[in-house]
């Protein structure tokens, strides 16, 4: 009875010990499925509650993630739920590499749940086309430098360098935005 308790306990800690205590919970889950079944419902309510808070994002994801794996058939019932939160989390903003990487564990999500999501195209698709949509116009090319010997491309602060054979000098801004 560990991991009642240790759900209950969550609302009363913060912080560090918080973290640690998901992490207890996250192994459990791993290791002992058959024993977490009575509590998935439990279990998702702590999801629900946790997964906006980025201190503890990552572990909550890779705990859902994990359960979707686990308990695809029990996890059918909470899907109303845990889709527009995970929706939510695909369209926020934040650093660009948190962002993808969080981008990334979503979408294994909904890799995890295809077979279970046909009632909820309605509201997958235009979020994932909107999505879609945002990334390619996050698209910028800041400076295109031509010179008689090179031409230099900065994407993202990163220089490429190729031989040209042009005779021209000009700056460019190149933006999908």
């Amino acid at each position: 009875l560990i991991l009642p308790s240790l759900i209950e306990s969550l609302n009363e800690l913060e912080g560090n010990i918080r973290n640690i205590i998901l992490e207890r919970i996250y192994y459990i889950i791993k290791t002992f499925p058959l024993y977490c079944k009575p509590f998935i419902g439990h279990i998702v309510n702590v999801v629900v509650e946790l997964i906006s808070e980025k201190d503890f994002q990552k572990k909550i994801i890779e705990m859902l993630k994990t359960m979707l794996e686990l308990f695809s058939n029990e996890m059918v019932v909470h899907l109303p739920r845990l889709i527009p939160i995970m929706l939510s989390l695909l369209t926020s903003s934040g650093n660009k590499t948190g962002t993808i990487a969080l981008r990334k564990k979503i979408f294994s999500c909904f890799n995890l749940i295809t077979e279970h999501i046909g009632n909820y195209l309605g509201l997958i698709i235009p979020e994932m086309v909107t999505i879609l949509y945002s990334s390619m116009n996050e698209i910028k090319y800041s400076t295109i430098y031509n010179s008689s010997n090179n031409v230099y491309l900065n994407h993202n602060n990163t220089g490429i360098s190729n031989q040209s054979s042009s005779n021209s000098n000009s700056n460019m801004l190149l933006s999908s935005s």
